[in-house]
C-alpha cells in the first residue's frame, strides 16, 4: 500500500495529512509547542476531590482542571508516589534509578479515592487523552515512555508484546531478548515495529529510554508543581515514530524547520528512510499543490457523497455520532430489493471505515444501513467494517447489526474531533438564513431615488442590480422603470450585475456611484 504524508504549517499552526493510495485518510491540525500532548508527564497538584464521581480534578497547569480517575490509578501507584516524595523531598539523593526502590503494596481495583488522595498533594500523572470541547486533560498514573520499538513501563515487571505480531518464533525471540536482560523494575512491551529487529537495537532503545527517565527526575527536586516533567516528543515525529514502515513513500512538509527536526529523528532509527522527507518550495500552498484541501471539503462536510449516487448523511454531538446510509437513485439491474441493499451497504463501508479515521470520531457510533433481512449479509459487512477499522490505532469494539439494521461502534477519543470549516457565508442572507422579498428591495431602490432628488439635480440615473430585481423593473409595457422615470421626470436605466445579492444594488449618476449600497428602509 502507498503511503504519503503532508505537513502543512500556518503562522503556529501545523496540519497533517496522511494518504494512502491517493486517499486522505487521517486529518491532524495542532498548534505547535503546545504544552499539553498526550504522553506528557506533568507534576500536578490534588484540587478537588470528587466521591461521587471517585475521582479527583488536577492541576497541571492547563487552563482547566485535569480529570484523575480511580480506576486510572494503577496498581502500583504507591510504588510510584514513594519514589516522587523521595527524589522531591531529599535533594541529596543523586542516584535517581529505579532500581535502588522496592515495590508498595498494589492498591485493589475498587476502592474509594479519598483513601489514597488529599487535597494539595504532589502526584506524577501523564496525559491519557487531550483537551477536549469543554473538558479538560485526562489523566493517568500508569506512567510509559513510548519509542519506536518498546513502551517502558516503571514500577512494573511485566512483559508484553504486540497482537499484532503473528509469528509464532517471532514472539517467542522478542520475550526472550527482555526476559535474559532483565530491567529490574521496568516492565517491557514490545511494539510491532520490533519485529525483525535485532537484540542490540531493541537494547538501545531501551537503555535510552531508562536514562531519559533518570535524567528528567534528577533536577526534580528544583522544580515547582504544576510544571512538566517528560515532553513527549513533537507530533510530527510521534507519527513518523508510530506510523512509519515501508510503505511510506514521500513525506512532504512547507517548513524548513521540520523537516530538519524529522530527519535528526529518522537517524535515531532508520536512516534509509532520510531520502523521503521532501521540503515543499512552491508558492501555491502544499494541501492546494496536491490536492488534500479539495479532498477535506469533499470529505468532512453534513453530506459525503459516493459512487453511483449513494450518499452519506454524518451527524454529531459531543459523545455520539450517527452515520446514514441512502442509496440515492442506485438501483442494480436484474437484482431483488435485497441484493440491491447488500450490494449499497458493501459500498458505504470503506466510506464509513474512511470517515471515522479521518473525523476522529470517538465515543458511540450509529451507523444506520439500509434494510437488509438476510442474516449472511449482515455478516459479510460486519466483517467487512472490522477489517477495514483493524488500520485504526484506536481502540474500537463493534456490535453485530442488530435486526433493525443497526451496527453500534465505540472508539477511543485520544484527541479532539476533526472540525474543518467547509461551509461559506451565503452571499444572500449573509448568514442570517433570511433575505429581503423582491418588493422589499424596490422600495429601497426608490427611498434612493426619492432622497437623492431632494438634494441633487439629475436628468439620468444608471441602476445597477441583481438580475432578477433588473427583470422585475423593466416587466411590462408600463413597468415600474418606466413609472419612475414619469415620477421624478429623469432617464432610468436599468442594468444587470450577477456579482450583486439579491438585496444589493448600485445607483450612479454621470458614471460616479453614490453611497446607497447600504442602505436598507428602515
Amino acid at each position: 500500500m502507498k503511503r504519503e504524508l503532508f505537513i502543512q504549517t500556518k503562522d503556529d499552526l501545523t496540519q497533517i495529512a496522511l494518504v494512502e493510495e491517493g486517499l486522505l485518510v487521517e486529518f491532524y491540525e495542532y498548534k505547535r509547542y503546545s504544552n499539553f500532548n498526550t504522553g506528557d508527564i506533568f507534576l500536578g497538584k490534588v484540587k478537588k476531590l470528587m466521591p461521587g464521581l471517585n475521582a479527583a480534578f488536577v492541576d497541571i497547569g492547563h487552563k482547566k482542571d485535569a480529570f484523575l480517575h480511580f480506576s486510572d490509578l494503577g496498581e502500583n501507584f504507591f510504588s510510584l508516589q514513594n519514589y516522587v516524595n523521595v527524589v522531591l523531598k531529599n535533594k541529596n539523593v543523586k542516584d535517581v534509578s529505579i532500581s535502588n526502590f522496592t515495590f508498595k503494596d498494589k492498591i485493589p481495583t475498587e476502592g474509594k479515592i479519598e483513601k489514597y488522595l488529599k487535597s494539595n498533594q504532589i502526584i506524577l500523572v501523564q496525559i491519557a487523552k487531550e483537551a477536549i470541547l469543554n473538558k479538560g486533560p485526562r489523566l493517568t498514573c500508569e506512567i510509559t515512555l513510548s519509542g519506536r520499538y518498546l513502551i517502558l513501563i516503571p514500577f512494573s515487571n511485566k512483559i508484553g508484546i504486540s497482537k499484532k505480531i503473528k509469528n509464532l518464533s517471532e514472539r517467542e525471540r522478542l520475550i526472550k531478548i527482555f526476559n535474559k536482560n532483565i530491567f529490574k523494575n521496568f516492565g517491557i512491551i514490545i511494539r510491532t515495529a520490533a519485529e525483525g529487529k535485532s537484540e542490540t537495537d531493541l537494547l538501545r532503545e531501551a537503555e535510552m529510554l531508562i536514562k531519559k527517565w533518570e535524567n528528567s527526575f534528577n533536577e526534580i527536586h528544583k522544580l515547582i508543581p504544576p510544571v512538566k516533567v517528560i515532553g513527549e516528543i513533537e507530533r510530527t515525529n510521534t507519527i513518523l515514530r508510530d506510523l512509519l514502515n515501508d510503505s511510506f513513500e514521500n513525506i512532504y512538509t512547507d517548513s524548513v524547520e521540520i523537516s530538519n527536526e524529522m530527519k535528526e529523528y529518522l537517524k535515531t532509527f532508520d536512516t534509509n528512510k532520510l531520502k523521503i522527507i521532501k521540503t515543499y518550495k512552491g508558492t501555491e500552498p502544499l494541501f492546494d499543490k496536491f490536492g488534500i484541501t479539495k479532498q477535506l471539503k469533499k470529505s468532512l462536510g453534513k453530506v459525503v457523497y459516493l459512487k453511483h449516487g449513494v450518499y452519506l448523511i454524518i451527524e454529531s454531538t459531543e459523545a455520539l455520532h450517527v452515520i446514514d446510509v441512502n442509496s440515492g437513485s442506485l438501483q442494480y439491474k436484474d437484482e431483488t430489493p435485497e441484493q440491491n441493499a447488500f450490494k449499497i451497504n458493501l459500498l458505504a463501508t470503506d466510506e464509513i471505515a474512511r470517515q471515522i479515521r479521518l473525523r476522529n470520531l470517538g465515543g458511540i457510533i450509529i451507523i444506520d444501513f439500509v434494510d437488509m433481512y438476510n442474516n449472511e449479509y449482515k455478516k459479510i459487512i460486519y466483517e467487512r467494517i472490522k477489517e477495514l477499522l483493524s488500520k485504526d490505532r484506536a481502540k474500537y469494539d463493534i456490535l453485530p447489526l442488530s435486526k433493525f439494521g443497526i451496527m453500534q461502534i465505540t472508539r477511543q477519543r485520544l484527541r479532539q474531533e476533526v472540525n474543518f470549516n467547509v461551509e461559506e457565508t451565503c452571499p444572500l442572507c449573509l448568514g442570517t438564513g433570511k433575505i429581503s422579498d423582491s418588493m422589499s428591495v424596490i422600495d429601497n431602490i426608490e427611498d434612493c431615488l426619492r432622497s437623492i432628488k431632494d438634494k441633487i439635480k439629475f436628468r439620468a440615473v444608471k441602476i445597477i442590480a441583481h438580475p432578477f430585481i433588473e427583470s422585475f423593473l423593466k416587466k411590462g409595457f408600463l413597468s415600474i422603470r418606466k413609472k419612475w422615470c414619469f415620477k421624478y421626470k429623469s432617464y432610468i436605466k436599468v442594468t444587470s450585475n450577477l456579482n450583486l445579492s439579491l438585496n444589493k444594488f448600485k445607483i450612479l449618476i454621470s458614471n460616479k456611484e453614490l453611497n446607497f449600497n447600504n442602505y436598507e428602509k428602515n
